[in-house]
């Protein structure tokens, strides 16, 4: 055999390994466990699901899921009824029009209409399960402090009786109060062109319909990040104050936790990924298309026919992490100025008021972080990432991680005597990991 020929050898049963790899698609760090929850142990059930914004069959199957476990949950008797809550990006891919008239503006309406007809599905009693949602970016077309090509008014969450939303009577968008408005357009014509009006709108507050138990708190985090990329630093700062006074009036009993769209930490696609993570980290395979693996699964095969080969073709091999590198800096994803300001201030918080954990979206999978694996980060909070309700996307392995999962999944959070439990489940309904959290 030739050298060439050996070089060649070499390549295909490398690429083949890394092919055969990348069938794996959820990591656990062991030991996993699991946790027997008696009847009259369960007080009370909150579903977990992000970026849930595009009618889909997985979407289908995971209102299915959830639809069975409500009514599991329901014959526990538990002390407080179930509730969904959406982290948002709550429609894809640029939120509600503004001018209902316009070219366009009638699908997007259609997208949330065919979205509220699927959660309209899942019933406790007879009645619809409540959804809480909070604000995405996606939900403001990437800018929450003016409307782009009449997309992203964020006025209409809180009239969607105007756009005759199915179910949508059981919608609670939150953070903001619009009780004060008649109309989204009085809403609109009170916020438009006003930063300041926007954070006195949508300060943080407590999400109502939880059981006493938990104390979960909304942010509006796509608001933050334009403070920050638009230079209104002390907006922003005035922000995280009423962050601040919010925490400060939780019980001293109840669990308290934070909900914000944009997570302060994460290993997805969002998050800092390295050449060598692209190509070898524990996440490479976690892309969920078969063309993305085809392409990962080639890559160590190009850069060795780029060395001893042809040069070219380590040129080519290279771009797919030269193009990851460079989108790096664009606001929604961390290494970029304002997701940094944000993602500081936020885990300086979480750590200063010993937030139990942090609800977040964004990413598109499943992640369990245990922040005190974070470099400089105090404290003992966990992060409970879940954006993976009607897209999916790669994700790694990184410091903290306790389980990760790429699929369409959601996570369903159990109050219990003595703790809490955060379970990851897929669209079939089957649960992949268990973690407790005791008091």
């Amino acid at each position: 055999m030739t050298a060439s020929e050996k070089c060649w050898s070499i390549a295909v049963f490398v690429a083949s390994v890394i092919s055969v790899a990348a069938c794996s698609r959820v990591y656990v760090q062991e030991p996993a466990f699991s946790l027997e929850v008696s009847a009259g142990d369960v007080i009370s059930t909150v579903f977990l699901i992000g970026d849930l914004g595009r009618p889909s069959a997985p979407l289908d199957n995971l209102i299915d899921a959830i639809s069975h476990d409500v009514t599991e949950v329901t014959a526990q008797t538990p002390r407080s009824a179930p509730i969904i809550l959406g982290l948002g990006d709550n429609l894809y891919e640029k939120g509600l029009p503004h001018d209902l008239e316009a070219p366009g503006a009638e699908a997007e309406v259609a997208t949330l209409r065919a979205i509220g007809t699927q959660f309209a599905r899942i019933q406790n009693k007879g009645h619809q399960v409540p959804l809480m949602l909070i604000p995405g970016n996606h939900d403001y077309n990437d800018d929450a402090l003016a409307i782009r090509n009449n997309l992203g008014d964020i006025s209409r969450w809180y009239f969607l009786e105007e756009l005759a939303i199915d179910g949508a009577d059981a919608w609670t968008h939150l953070p903001g109060d619009a009780s004060r408005f008649g109309s989204a357009a009085e809403l609109f014509d009170h916020l438009e062109g006003d930063p300041a009006a926007r954070v006195e709108f949508m300060a943080p507050m407590p999400i109502p319909g939880f059981d006493p138990g938990l104390f979960v708190i909304a942010v509006d985090s796509e608001l933050i990040l334009d403070l920050y990329a638009q230079g209104y630093k002390d907006l922003a700062a005035s922000y995280w104050q009423r962050l601040e006074q919010v925490i400060l009036a939780a019980p001293d009993d109840a669990w308290l936790m934070i909900a914000a769209h944009h997570p302060p930490v994460t290993y997805g696609k969002h998050g800092r990924m390295s050449f060598g993570n692209w190509m070898f980290g524990q996440g490479w395979p976690q892309f969920p298309q078969v063309w993305q693996k085809a392409l990962v699964a080639t890559l160590p095969l190009g850069i060795l026919l780029g060395v001893v080969v042809y040069p070219a073709a380590l040129a080519i091999a290279a771009a797919p992490p030269l193009v990851t590198s460079l989108v790096s800096g664009r606001k929604q994803d961390v290494g970029s100025a304002p997701y940094d300001q944000y993602a500081a201030e936020f885990l300086k918080l979480t750590a200063e008021y010993e937030v139990d954990a942090v609800l977040a979206g964004h990413d598109h999978s499943t992640q369990i972080i245990e922040l005190s694996a974070v470099e400089g980060f105090s404290g003992d909070s966990l992060l409970v990432i879940t954006g993976a309700g009607s897209d999916v996307g790669p994700v790694r392995r990184g410091p903290g991680t306790v389980a990760y999962l790429s699929n369409h999944s959601y996570v369903r959070v159990t109050q219990r005597t003595g703790g809490l439990i955060f379970e990851i489940i897929d669209q079939q309904g089957e649960a992949h990991y268990q973690y407790e959290v005791s008091s």
